[in-house]
């Protein structure tokens, strides 16, 4: 079970005092940088301490299996050591292993072979809790015992030397040779405290930063300390400063479910047992080296008495290049060449002359600089003498699609028992080459379609491959071909999260789910793709495709985060205010500046103008202009349109599906007052420049109108609304027609002094549409379904204040539910406070409420995501 941790209590009350904060001041250690490497994946283990020797093995205590699990550096499966429970754990200079039991209460001393050389003190009882061992350069031996609440120390020979006591459950230990100090996890405290050598407390690191310390590891400079609590591994400078986390909750490569343990190896690799997710989970440190062998288990067979045979193998290494030094555990295995740097292609041959028949295992060796050595495994399989043929597979099906310029292959392998045999091969059909038509066994034949199955009509076909070994037994033996020819073309999917999900419509209709969808057999015709909602992510947008036989069609189904909102925006209503402020979601003013001169109606809203993954304000003055500004009140753009426009109104949005999100500026053109035009225009921001890109829409029309832009059918693209005292009116936008918007659908309504936003307040993929209206002196909020009908929701935000006018209003994930919460700020009447209050998407008050810096004419809203 990975549910539970084995022994190691997680005691969840908030830790107390801070000893030291982090912020206050600056180490002399620097903050390490962290590579995450990748993990090893222990099936069925709960790993718990984990230790290093100097070859750079990996040594993991798993009570499950109850043993000492021991890998290569490099991740290689070596052996196990048999332990009753098994915690702590620690190898010394010399190679022994030091293995806690809790069952037995002892700390039993192992060769490095596995061999039990003896136990710490008097064996068995001498301990509660050996929870974890570090041993010290001049050979002394340090134990914590969690539930006797002490340090225990030894001799290297296991005498009883001292104790170190007044602890609350420690945990993790560490030795600092250099500095001669222990370090020591005290867990139930959330303290590591450091003792001299002599025993004698000289300090200690007690944060907010980490909860529930576990196990310890030191640099020249810096402690980790892993934090079972939070998941996380907290890095010190040994001065007590906090520098940095490495790896937070999750199962990512890099994230961890209750780490437990951590070791550094010779060449600035930390190891940490990632225990709920079963798995060692590796991260290079600053300037490290991290070899890499491919494959890293080779598994031959000959027979007895045969000729050598060789397998290439790949060695790389990650961070910094590495020179090499090869050696093996047997004779019978060698690397070639025996040194080098990384990248090298490596020979691995074995020369079978003098082993009988049977089952051989060695280990090669690739040892770098540091001492830290990765490992291959070379499994041999020696067979007694027999000359039989045998080939590999027996059957062959091949799919070819019509007008195909990839023809298909595929390898047959050729081995003999008993000895080499020399063979010849041939078919029996045109469309099929060999790359070759005689040789010595063992052997392999490359089997090709070539370009005469061109003149192939659809349907299935046979053939054989034959191949004559001469008298040996199994000759000839034969390779049944099967081909199957099709009027079709392929269509491959990707996606970038597991939960992702699509349906394909034309002539055949397809659905696929996961991270890749292939399929090979796809009739041409005319396709489209639509994908289905994911609850915390933007879906990709519906798009049509042709299929056409013999070709592929690749579809980048990405899913992007959906973005949460952690910042709301308040504009200055009317004639009172020139301020535009933005708020955390808890209340606090982050800041404040006067983005046009004198009071203004100002509208506001945000969005990721550069692609950065973070939003910008985008504000108005409801006349012609339009500025840019960061979440601190920087001005960074600015634009003015010509005299003759006014009542400027924006919404942002990525209507292209680029990434980055566009202004949609609506706009009245006065220039004939005749003939009053309104006009919808496109702007986009780049390198501190506002640009208008074009005119999306123009029509006669003098009446006020407001506009807003979301996903209100689930295409996965945003469509444009516009309100006005005629009703509400729905658009597609596509950049690429001469005719940019295309009506959707329209809805009777008063909506002339609307306020309006979209979001998707039930999570289902959907853009909702929220009006604020002013409905028989009472502003309101009326909440419509995308295609317009009524949701059935809505809200009376300021009535109990008697407040007049039609409220702004927001839609925004606030808790990351990946539903939107709705917000309501006060109409721009003259009465009106610039409050704002929060509603869950059902439409309840979540009694909160910001007063901002506006004191009349109501308040403009939108929500910012600012990291």
């Amino acid at each position: 079970m990975k549910g539970k941790i084995l022994y190691l209590p997680i005691v969840i009350a908030l830790s107390a005092i801070i000893f030291l904060s982090p912020s206050e001041f600056v180490s002399a250690a620097t903050a390490p940088v962290s590579t995450p490497l990748g993990y090893n994946t222990l099936q069925g283990c709960a790993p718990a301490r984990i230790a290093t020797d100097s070859s750079g093995k990996i040594y993991v205590t798993d009570a499950n299996t109850e043993s000492v699990r021991v890998f290569s550096n490099n991740g290689v499966p070596l052996s196990n050591i048999r332990a009753n429970k098994p915690l702590g754990l620690a190898v010394d200079s010399s190679g022994r292993i030091f293995v806690g039991s809790v069952s037995e209460g002892s700390v039993s001393v192992f060769s490095a072979d596995g061999k039990l050389l003896y136990q710490l003190g008097s064996g068995a009882g001498e301990f509660v809790m050996p929870s974890d061992i570090a041993v010290s350069s001049s050979g002394a031996v340090y134990v914590t015992d969690s539930m006797q609440n002490k340090v225990k120390s030894y001799t290297a020979a296991g005498a009883p030397l001292s104790s170190i006591t007044g602890l609350n459950f420690p945990t993790g230990i560490a030795v600092d040779d250099a500095a001669g100090e222990i370090y020591v996890s005290d867990h139930n405290s959330s303290t590591v405290k450091i003792f001299g050598m002599n025993g004698i407390l000289k300090r200690y690191i007690k944060s907010s930063v980490f909860l529930r310390p576990q196990g310890l590891a030191l640099d020249s400079t810096r402690v980790y300390i892993v934090d079972a609590y939070n998941s996380t591994v907290a890095v010190y400078g040994k001065d007590g400063i906090f520098l940095k986390y490495m790896g937070n909750y999750g199962e990512g490569a890099g994230q961890f479910r209750t780490p437990l343990d951590v070791v550094i190896d010779r060449s600035n690799k930390v190891f940490v047992t990632n225990h709920n997710n079963s798995r060692i989970e590796m991260i290079g440190i600053d300037s490290y080296s991290q070899l890499n062998i491919s494959p890293n288990t080779i598994n031959l067979s000959v027979f007895e008495g045969g000729l050598p045979i060789t397998q290439t193998l790949n060695l790389t290494s990650t961070g910094n290049a590495a020179g090499w030094v090869a050696s093996s555990s047997n004779s019978w295995v060698t690397a070639s060449p025996s040194a080098g740097t990384t990248p090298s292609e490596i020979s691995i041959t074995v020369n079978p002359a003098g082993l009988s028949a049977g089952n051989y295992t060695a280990q090669v060796m690739f040892s770098m600089s540091s001492g830290t050595a990765a490992v291959v495994l070379v499994n041999l399989e020696v067979k007694p003498q027999s000359k039989t043929l045998y080939v590999a597979p027996t059957n062959i099906n091949f799919k070819y699609q019509q007008e195909s310029l990839n023809y298909p292959s595929s390898n047959v392998a050729l081995t003999s028992s008993g000895g080499s045999l020399l063979w010849t091969a041939s078919s029996n059909a045109a469309w099929i080459s060999l790359d070759r038509s005689s040789g010595i066994t063992p052997d392999s034949i490359k089997m090709s379609l070539n370009n005469s199955v061109n003149a192939l009509a659809e349907g299935n076909y046979a053939a054989n491959l034959i191949v004559d070994g001469g008298s040996a037994q199994g000759s000839p033996a034969s390779v049944n071909v099967s081909l199957t020819v099709i009027n079709a073309g392929t269509v491959k999917v990707t996606a970038n999260i597991k939960e992702a999900g699509f349906d394909i419509t034309g002539p055949i209709n397809y659905s696929g789910t996961g991270t890749e969808w292939i399929n090979d057999e796809v009739p041409p015709g005319d396709y489209t793709i639509s994908f289905k909602h994911v609850s915390g992510y933007i879906k990709p947008y519906t798009r049509t495709f042709t299929v056409k036989t013999g070709r592929e069609v690749s579809i980048d189904g990405a899913y992007r985060a959906k973005p949460i909102a952690t910042h709301l925006i308040a504009g200055a209503g009317g004639a009172k205010d020139a301020k535009e402020e933005v708020y955390t979601l808890d209340r606090t003013l982050t800041a404040s500046f006067e983005p046009f001169k004198g009071p203004a109606n100002i509208r506001v809203a945000a969005g990721d103008i550069e692609g950065s993954g973070a939003d910008m304000i985008v504000t108005t003055d409801n006349k012609k202009s339009i500025k840019i500004y960061t979440s601190e009140g920087l001005e960074l753009a600015s634009a003015t349109m010509d005299e003759s426009y006014s009542k400027c109104e924006i919404a942002v949005a990525d209507i292209n599906n680029d990434g980055i999100a566009e202004i949609i500026a609506a706009v009245r053109n006065e220039y004939d007052p005749a003939n009053i035009q309104r006009e919808i225009k496109r702007f986009t921001y780049s390198e501190g420049k506002l640009t208008e890109k074009e005119t999306l829409y123009k029509e006669i029309n003098d009446r006020e109108y407001k506009i807003a832009v979301g996903d209100i059918n689930g295409d996965g693209m945003n469509e444009l609304l516009i309100a006005d005292e005629k009703g509400l009116r729905a658009f597609s936008i596509n950049l690429t027609e001469e005719t940019k918007l295309k009506a959707l659908w329209a809805a009777d309504g008063k909506y002339g002094d609307a306020e309006m936003a979209t979001g998707d307040i039930d999570d289902d993929g959907i853009a909702e549409i929220a009006l604020g209206t002013e409905q028989e002196g009472k502003g309101i909020i009326k909440i419509l379904k995308g295609n317009g009908d009524d949701y059935k929701l809505q809200i009376e935000p300021y009535n109990d204040l008697g407040y007049e006018g039609a409220p702004s209003v927001a839609l925004g994930d606030l808790d990351k539910d990946g539903a939107d919460e709705i917000l309501a700020g006060a109409g721009k009447d003259e009465k009106n406070e610039g409050l704002i209050r929060t509603y869950e998407s059902d439409g309840s008050f979540t009694n909160t409420t910001i007063k901002t810096g506006m004191s009349k004419f109501g308040v403009n809203i939108a929500v910012g995501r600012f990291k």
